[in-house]
């Protein structure tokens, strides 16, 4: 197995732009045969000063596996995350990058379930509006996922490698252990 990933971006003018990624220590099964990456654009406006650029590793087809079937007997929680990239999730980026600025400037935010790319957290990030962003989701995959997006993102440059994104597992329940601190945030999206 190499040690390196090659993605190439297709823009919305039809240029490609191919990127080596070092995918030494990262902990996920490279399953390049069911992955698509998508690149993202948000022109610069009165908020963003620049151009915004972003690039999520989604599933290509609409198909569940025996796996994500099982999921909440397997990991206790259901594969919602998994299955596509919800389009709320542009929605709300969109919203709080083009109305509400003044909410996220400078701010710590927690993303609550943010799927299999955590999109409006990665945006947020690449827009580096704000101070830091914990992106959490409660199934393993998605959280694997959206370390790997981050990572993409820094050795793209689309997201500082001095930016303060993580990824943690987080479920929700009625028996959340108070000891395994989330820091303190904001904002909670």
């Amino acid at each position: 197995l190499s040690n390196q990933l090659i993605i190439t971006i297709i823009d919305k003018d039809e240029n490609k732009l191919t990127i080596t990624l070092d995918v030494t220590h990262l902990q996920y099964k490279p399953l390049l045969t069911t992955m698509k990456f998508i690149s993202y654009f948000i022109p610069a406006n009165d908020i963003l000063l620049n151009d915004l650029q972003f690039i999520t590793r989604e599933n290509d087809q609409m198909k569940i596996s025996k796996e994500g079937i099982l999921s909440n007997k397997l990991h206790g929680i259901d594969n919602t995350g998994n299955v596509c990239i919800w389009p709320s999730e542009s929605i709300l980026l969109y919203i709080l990058l083009s109305n509400y600025s003044q909410y996220i400037k400078d701010k710590d935010i927690l993303e609550l379930g943010g799927g299999n790319t955590a999109l409006c957290g990665l945006g947020l990030a690449a827009s580096n509006l704000c101070h830091s962003i914990t992106i959490t989701d409660g199934h393993p995959n998605c959280v694997n996922n959206q370390k790997t997006c981050i990572h993409m993102n820094k050795q793209c440059g689309y997201i500082s490698q001095e930016y303060n994104i993580q990824s943690k597992l987080l479920k929700w329940s009625n028996e959340f252990n108070s000891n395994e601190s989330m820091g303190s945030f904001d904002l909670i999206i």
